[in-house]
């Protein structure tokens, strides 16, 4: 649900949107709202995520054509205060390299967004009264609910995002069913249950449970690096390409090419590629979903 924070009158130097769920379920109400907000002419929208738990594509789909209008009516939306989980999804989705993203610091006053045509906040050192007149607050602010209402950009949108998951959904059964996705589920599971009872290998049984749970459903997800995965990870890395590793990531290679070849396993082949990496060099890295 997303709860703008508008000025009384309409001319409007910036607008700040609190967003407490952005995914396809609540989709058009919250298209809806940045309708009404975007026929007010803005000059910036600054997009409040700190309570935002997750995005989906079909958000960061909306996130993205809210961001082309502004910038067609020479405007800026800036995202603030993300959480890590959400900073991570903009991350791996590129659109920190898109949208400006800023933290709130909530000691020192009203944030403002670093785009073109804030106010700045004074340096450290100026006074009270100085600060007040360098840097004024924006208007007086009030809760503005919108009507929840269909809209024709986010029911696009949500229904590329349904087409994109069928075709995903497709793609994986047929992998699953045609490609050997299954085949290597099970032997990837059988390899982590040995690895678990020999108790040493451990690190590798989870290292094989992914790649498991990863070769069955592979469209739609990659491997990114895991925050935190130290040195022990890198290590036991290099043990684990020494034994399975290299040999693991060749085999894909060399089906993905074969299954690029008969140019209808084209899908196959692409899924073996995207096995490569996972099973190189698979401690330290996770599964996630992609838009």
């Amino acid at each position: 649900m997303a709860t703008p924070v508008l000025p009384a009158r309409a001319t409007l130097p910036l607008v700040e949107v609190r967003v407490t769920e952005l995914d396809l379920a609540c989709l058009p109400e919250v298209g809806a709202v940045f309708d009404r907000l975007l026929a007010l002419r803005p000059a910036q929208v600054v997009l409040d995520l700190s309570d935002c738990q997750h995005l989906d594509p079909a958000a960061i789909g909306l996130l993205l054509d809210v961001h082309r209008r502004l910038t067609r009516a020479n405007a800026a939306l800036t995202v603030r205060d993300p959480n890590p989980r959400v900073r991570r999804i903009l991350h791996i989705t590129r659109v920190d390299q898109v949208l400006p993203i800023g933290s709130e610091e909530r000691s020192s006053g009203p944030w403002w967004p670093n785009t073109a045509g804030a106010a700045p906040p004074s340096p450290p050192g100026r006074t009270a009264a100085r600060t007040a007149a360098s840097c004024p607050p924006p208007p007086v602010a009030r809760p503005w609910q919108f009507p929840a209402a269909g809209t024709g950009r986010a029911d696009r949108v949500a229904s590329m995002f349904h087409a994109g998951v069928m075709i995903r959904f497709v793609l994986n059964v047929l992998w699953l069913v045609f490609g050997g996705g299954l085949v290597l589920a099970v032997g990837y599971g059988i390899a982590a249950l040995i690895c678990f009872v020999l108790v040493i290998t451990i690190p590798f049984g989870v290292a094989s449970l992914r790649l498991a749970v990863y070769s069955l459903w592979p469209f739609g997800r990659t491997v990114v690096p895991k925050p935190g995965a130290g040195v022990g990870s890198g290590l036991a890395n290099i043990l684990w390409v020494v034994l399975a590793g290299w040999w693991l990531a060749l085999s894909h290679i060399l089906a993905g090419i074969a299954l690029c070849i008969t140019i209808i396993g084209i899908p196959f082949g692409i899924a073996n590629f995207k096995l490569v990496p996972a099973a190189f060099w698979p401690l330290g890295r996770e599964v996630v979903d992609v838009p």
